[in-house]
C-alpha cells in the first residue's frame, strides 16, 4: 500500500485520482465502436478493488465511490449516482478491513497468507456487490424513482447475472495485478502500514 505523507498531497492524488477515474464512461465514447461498455465497467471494478488493496479501505473507497459518480453524473446514468456513491464507498471499505483490518495484508510475509489474503478481500468486496446491488437496486429504483415494481424485479434479476460475472473477473483480476505490484511496492519502500 502507498500512503502520502502529506495532507495536502494526499487530497491532490485523491482528486487526481477521482477524475481520472470518473473519465472510464466518458473515455468508452471515444474509443472504437466494436469496443463493449460492459468491459469498461470490469475494467473499473477491478481498478477499484486494487485501489481498496493498495491505499487501504477508507481511500480505495472514497476514490471508487467518487470516480464512478463523477462517471453516473456525466452519462445517462444521473439518477443512479447516490446509489452508485453508496455501493462503491462499502465495497471499497470491505475489502479495505478485510484486507488490512483482518487479515493484516501489510504485515504478512508468507507468500501463501499474501495471496489467501488478497483474494479474501476481493472476494467478500465483490460477495457484498453480488447481494447489495441488485437487493440496493430494486428498492431504490421501485421506491425512490417510482419504477414499477415488475420492471425494478426484471432489472433486478437482470443486475444479478451481471454483477456476478463481473464479481468473477474482478477477484482474479484485481487478486493478479495486486499480487503482482506488491514486491515492487515493497521493495522501493512505497508499502506502508496502514
Amino acid at each position: 500500500m502507498f500512503i502520502v505523507n502529506s495532507y495536502m498531497l494526499a487530497v491532490i492524488f485523491c482528486f487526481i485520482t477521482m477524475l481520472c477515474w470518473g473519465s472510464w464512461g466518458n473515455t468508452q465514447k471515444l474509443a472504437q465502436k466494436s469496443w463493449r461498455y460492459e468491459l469498461f465497467y470490469w475494467d473499473y471494478v477491478i481498478g477499484m478493488v486494487l485501489a481498496a488493496l493498495l491505499l487501504g479501505g477508507y481511500w480505495g473507497g472514497l476514490a471508487g465511490a467518487v470516480g464512478m459518480t463523477i462517471a453516473d453524473l456525466t452519462t445517462s446514468y444521473v439518477t443512479s449516482a447516490p446509489k452508485t456513491f453508496f455501493l462503491k464507498l462499502c465495497i471499497g471499505l470491505i475489502v479495505g478491513l478485510v484486507a488490512h483490518g483482518i487479515c493484516h495484508l501489510n504485515q504478512a510475509q508468507d507468500g501463501r497468507k499474501v495471496a489467501m489474503a488478497t483474494v479474501a478481500a476481493a472476494f467478500c468486496g465483490m460477495a457484498f456487490n453480488m447481494v447489495a446491488d441488485p437487493l440496493v437496486g430494486y428498492f431504490y429504483k421501485s421506491y425512490l424513482l417510482g419504477v414499477p415494481q415488475d420492471i425494478a424485479s426484471a432489472l433486478a434479476k437482470i443486475a444479478t447475472l451481471t454483477t456476478g460475472v463481473n464479481a468473477v473477473v474482478a477477484v482474479i483480476a484485481a487478486s493478479v495485478f495486486y499480487l503482482a505490484l506488491r514486491p515492487a511496492l515493497r521493495k522501493s519502500g512505497l508499502s506502508v502500514e496502514i
